[in-house]
């Protein structure tokens, strides 16, 4: 791996770098962005290549290179601490291009050197894996009834574990509890990491954020074509995650589609206004005469056969290891049965 990363670097690499930054992604304080050094490679490819192999093979970098704009992009909708927005760094091309051809390099190296619970930095692995391992973990841990030694999990908030608690006072826990192994888990991306006996209870949060924003909308008064760019993008993207790791039941979606659909048909103050046309009709393409909606209950079993499609694919993940030791040991996922005990 050594050798890999200090190996001297190339042209070649340099320009396999260009080629894989977006021709106009958001450009750096010259505001040249990608584009401009494609088309016009022919004449100063040459010069470039030789200035980023100069830094990458051991020069200095040249003063103006790594000048960078920050930008800071809301992560709410009043942002009033730091915690609220999130930092884009805006840097140059030619600085992207010796960044890149590092961030390559170690895209080799990176699955041999992070642990398998790490979902992030490397290529292939999903955050998702995580939401279905977290939740096998409270199903095992809720329903162990049996056995000599008990089981328990740590829920930390880790944005603030790290900044407070100090190496010394970790490591002296660690060694008088005797610890072996940690298990750090929380509701990642606000699923839950259990399901009880109401699903409907477990999945109301989705229904809530749907709701949130479109009473959030009726404070305005929106045109048609912008109630349509809403429904389609914010109503499509709040219940994702959730639908590509639960089944969140027909009758749940339905009430979702009835609670968009009320929105759609609303006049400014008026709500229970006639529905002209069915939800099912609104959810066909315009090209038959619909208008794209979210089937909201026909997109959840997409999303949970494209996990499948994962878990056939990725063999060697952690989610996929985990599920197949669980439920299907000796044999293929699409010959998994029923039985009891299974998680939700």
């Amino acid at each position: 791996m050594r050798a890999v990363l200090e190996a001297e670097a190339t042209r070649e690499e340099v320009k396999a770098a260009l080629d894989h930054i977006g021709d106009l992604k958001a450009p750096g304080p010259d505001g040249m962005p990608s584009i401009v050094y494609k088309q016009h490679w022919h004449f100063m490819g040459d010069k470039v290549v030789d200035e980023v192999l100069s830094v990458l093979n051991g020069g200095s970098i040249p003063e103006g290179w790594n000048d960078t704009m920050v930008v800071l992009i809301p992560k709410v909708k009043n942002p009033s601490r730091i915690k609220d927005l999130r930092p884009i760094s805006l840097c140059s091309v030619i600085y992207k291009l010796v960044s890149k051809v590092i961030a390559n390099r170690l895209k080799l190296v990176l699955p041999d050197i992070i642990s398998d619970n790490q979902s992030a930095f490397v290529p292939g692995r999903m955050i998702t894996d995580n939401v279905l391992i977290a939740y096998e973990l409270s199903h095992y841990l809720l329903n162990k009834k049996k056995g000599q030694e008990g089981v328990a999990a740590v829920k930390a908030d880790m944005s603030k574990a790290h900044d407070r608690v100090e190496e010394e006072v970790k490591a002296a826990v660690k060694n008088a509890l005797q610890i072996q192994s940690e298990n750090w888990n929380d509701k990642y991306l606000g699923l839950p990491v259990h399901v009880g006996k109401s699903r409907k209870k477990a999945f109301s949060f989705v229904k809530n954020a749907i709701a949130g924003r479109v009473y959030g909308w009726k404070e305005k008064l929106i045109a048609k074509v912008g109630k349509e760019m809403l429904v389609t993008t914010v109503a499509r993207a709040i219940p994702t995650f959730s639908m590509s790791c639960f089944y969140l039941t027909k009758s749940f979606c339905d009430e979702i589609s009835s609670l968009i659909g009320n929105y759609w048909w609303s006049q400014q103050d008026k709500e229970n206004t006639t529905h002209w046309i069915s939800w099912k009709k609104l959810t066909e393409p315009k090209c038959h005469g619909g208008l794209g909606f979210r089937d909201m209950h026909g997109f959840n079993p997409t999303m949970l056969s494209w996990q499948i499609w994962r878990l056939i694919q990725c063999l060697d993940s952690l989610c996929a290891r985990i599920l197949q030791a669980r439920y299907y040991p000796n044999k293929h996922i699409l010959e998994a049965e029923l039985k009891d005990g299974i998680s939700y």
